[in-house]
């Protein structure tokens, strides 16, 4: 009976030991995964956190809107006509830098001489001063004397639009001087060249008039990309330059020429992304 007892205890113990191992083994791999839990919340927040502190891309809208107000600001197109020049201005410009104007027109630009006339502009660096509320673009200028210049034009949001508030100020040349990248252009067969600047020029032509739908026909995955809607009426596509290649994704710099309501024509440039799939051309993106 005893030798019983006694084994049956030893059965008890062993049972109780097993017990305490299986629980503390659960208990560690419950730590184990509330650990593993807390290191993935953490690196959750990290990385919010870094997303939160990317800044949002400068729309499209609102580096069109600078291009355009500097080409007609800086062109003599309408003589010393002030009035006339403010009313080509209108669309682009907020209501208080109407006013402004309106009751200072001495100070927009006026020419004695040649006529200028802007043959080439675009944006090579942008920045916000108040993220969705007010960046500030810097742009190329070529005018038809020789001259290069560089701005800085602010735009502000106002309602769903972006307007130029002030007069665009003169700014240093960028570090890497922009016509250097000609020499870096990425080379293309002649016609892998014409089939990318008849599909560009096409694409440009219905994307400026704002066409969803005939967008669509030249875009990757029949993508959406909204169009500006500027008040500008596309004429050509002047030129071309590929910039970069990854894989078969190429950024390429476009020259459009465009009509404002004036019918003066003047040089906007866009960068757009494009994809070469089965031998035909596709829009990716424009200026991101």
């Amino acid at each position: 009976m005893k030798v019983f007892q006694n084994h049956k205890f030893r059965m008890v113990a062993s049972w109780l030991f097993v017990a305490v191992i299986a629980l503390s083994i659960a208990t560690g791999v419950m730590a184990i995964y509330q650990l593993q839990n807390a290191v993935i919340y953490v690196q959750e927040i990290r990385a919010n956190v870094k997303k939160s502190q990317i800044p949002k891309p400068i729309p499209t809208q609102a580096k069109e809107v600078a291009n355009t107000f500097t080409s007609i600001w800086l062109s003599d197109a309408y003589g010393n006509d002030t009035d006339k020049k403010i009313d080509w201005l209108k669309p682009y410009i907020s209501a208080k830098f109407e006013s402004f104007l309106s009751a200072n027109n001495a100070y927009l630009v006026k020419f004695s001489k040649e006529p200028i006339k802007v043959t080439q502009l675009f944006a090579f660096d942008e920045a916000w001063a108040q993220e969705d509320k007010k960046a500030r673009v810097k742009l190329r200028v070529h005018l038809n004397d020789g001259r290069i210049l560089y701005f800085e034009c602010p735009v502000v949001r106002s309602g769903s639009g972006w307007f130029v508030d002030q007069f665009p100020s003169v700014v240093d040349p960028p570090k890497k001087d922009l016509e250097s990248e000609k020499a870096e252009e990425i080379p293309l067969d002649d016609k892998k060249q014409e089939k990318l600047k008849t599909t560009l020029a096409n694409f440009m032509q219905v994307w400026m008039k704002g066409e969803p739908e005939a967008v669509q026909r030249y875009t990757l995955d029949k993508k959406s990309i909204p169009s500006t809607q500027l008040p500008t009426a596309y004429k050509e596509l002047k030129s071309i330059q590929v910039l970069s290649r990854a894989d078969q994704e190429y950024i390429v710099r476009v020259w459009i020429a465009v009509e404002d309501q004036s019918k003066s024509t003047m040089t906007l440039s866009y960068d757009v992304k494009v994809m070469e799939k089965e031998k035909d051309w596709f829009i990716v993106s424009v200026n991101k």
